[in-house]
């Protein structure tokens, strides 16, 4: 679905760590392997597999912007140079 160049250049941009904070994981939908537990978001796969969408997320910085819709009080760990 996506141009893989275009991906790769981004990526390799992209600066930053994610804060596991599971904004990107209700963008859409819920994704069906995260889970909080006492409050704290938590992927029930992150341990053992981590999806590619899970690892490419965000491609670029519309993707934040898309992520801060979710969670606007809490900042994303990734950013652009």
């Amino acid at each position: 679905m996506f141009r893989r160049g275009y991906v790769r250049a981004s990526l390799a941009q992209r600066s930053g760590t994610c804060r596991r904070c599971g904004a990107c994981c209700r963008l859409v939908w819920r994704c069906r392997y995260f889970h909080e537990d006492k409050g704290l978001p938590s992927c029930k796969l992150y341990t053992r597999y981590r999806p590619p969408n899970c690892t490419n997320f965000p491609i670029d910085c519309r993707d934040i912007a898309d992520r801060n819709l979710v969670a606007p009080k809490e900042a994303c760990g990734f950013f652009w140079r």
